[in-house]
């Protein structure tokens, strides 16, 4: 995609005031031509309920003639939430029944809005861990009704990174995990190892 149908397409999103949507242009894989293989993803940053989901629906689709005339292939235009909230995970089917193609997991806010604990709060920021289990109880949750309504799940942030979480995400059947550049590699590696070890158990 070229700078300036880039910037015709933030003019769109800003002319229709998306604030808590979020425009993410990118090749489809490593090495490939931006040009022919742009792969867009819309992303609603946090939402409540199904009816905010049912609106910022409306938004995406309205903005589909700003982006063709862009020169974005509308077709494979995906659209989804995050969920950053305890609220939104515990209404995620409500969430898919709209037609999300994607549910990704915002760890800092879920977290925080899941333990009351503020991260950037010294005198309480210790006690932030994305690995409590009321925590991983909502993101289970999510993963598992999402699977069933054949959505995909992705996690951001930086607890992606962390080994104990990843072994968590893949058991559960998360969809794919973004991490630090720096830890790409090593969670590949996790990722492999607990695949295997997945493997083996389901032919013991």
């Amino acid at each position: 995609m070229s700078g300036a149908a880039l910037a015709s397409v933030t003019e769109a999103i800003d002319a229709r005031q998306l604030a808590g949507a979020v425009l993410m242009v990118r090749p489809a894989a490593f090495g490939a031509n931006p040009e022919t293989a742009a792969s867009n993803r819309f992303q609603e940053n946090i939402s409540a309920d199904s009816e905010t989901g049912r609106l910022a629906q409306a938004e995406f689709d309205a903005l589909a003639n700003a982006l063709a005339a862009a020169g974005v292939d509308v077709e494979r235009q995906r659209w989804g939430v995050m969920v950053e909230t305890p609220a939104a995970a515990l209404c995620v089917e409500e969430i898919c029944e709209t037609g999300v193609d994607f549910v990704s997991f915002g760890t800092n806010d879920l977290t925080q809005y899941t333990l009351a604990v503020d991260r950037n709060n010294e005198l309480v920021a210790d006690r932030f861990d994305e690995l409590h289990p009321g925590v991983l109880a909502l993101i289970e949750g999510v993963i598992e009704t999402c699977r069933e309504c054949d959505v995909d799940t992705s996690i951001c942030g930086q607890a992606g990174s962390r080994p104990e979480m990843v072994d968590f995400l893949v058991e559960c059947g998360i969809s794919s995990i973004s991490a630090n550049v720096d830890a790409v590699r090593d969670v590949q590696h996790e990722v492999k190892r607990v695949e295997q070890r997945l493997l083996l158990d389901s032919v013991r």
